[in-house]
């Protein structure tokens, strides 16, 4: 007489067990987020065929790009090689990497103090100003393309678009004297 009663204890945790797994399951809050379709390689420009959309669900903290965000990945090149699956963020892309005529990309090696914050990142806007005898606003809007890390000081070697003749301006004034990044806003973007 015990063992069928054992044997249907069992079988009952089981299915109290089973479902509390698939209620939990349902339950759990998931997120419409953005990752590659496909492969991509270093400087290929993503399409809107190269992502899809994933659904995620975690207590921890991830960075994704939400699903209706394409626009801030569609047209711009991967910074580095990428495997189908990957979620995306804004910080794995940069500009095309094709250069518009007119276009130019300078780079700059700058100290702490010499970009406005530890988290600039890529697709920020920043005004360029060089800082010798009195302050000068070189270039008012450039769009950050690459930042490398240089050294153990907190250096960094920021890439940034603009014109062709404002690039080579900027990279005669940090050659000769100081530069300073401003942080500024997109159009109807609050202020960081």
């Amino acid at each position: 007489m015990k063992v069928p009663q054992l044997a249907v204890g069992l079988l009952l945790s089981g299915l109290a067990a089973l479902a509390f797994v698939l209620f939990n399951a349902a339950t759990v809050q998931r997120t419409p987020v953005l990752a590659l379709a496909s492969d991509v390689q270093r400087g290929q420009v993503l399409e809107a065929a190269d992502l899809q959309v994933v659904h995620v669900g975690t207590d921890d903290v991830v960075a994704w790009t939400p699903a209706d965000r394409t626009d801030l990945l569609v047209g711009r090149a991967a910074v580095t090689d990428l495997a189908a699956g990957t979620l995306l963020t804004v910080d794995q892309v940069a500009a095309g990497s094709a250069l518009t005529p007119g276009a130019g990309v300078v780079g700059l090696a700058l100290a702490p103090g010499q970009y406005p914050t530890p988290r600039l990142a890529i697709g920020d806007l920043v005004s360029v100003v060089e800082v010798s005898d009195k302050l000068v606003v070189m270039v008012e809007a450039a769009e950050v393309v690459g930042i490398e890390p240089v050294g153990t000081q907190g250096q960094r070697f920021i890439s940034l678009q603009t014109s062709e003749a404002d690039a080579t301006a900027v990279a005669q004034a940090a050659a000769t004297g100081e530069v300073r990044l401003v942080l500024i806003a997109r159009d109807g973007e609050a202020d960081r």
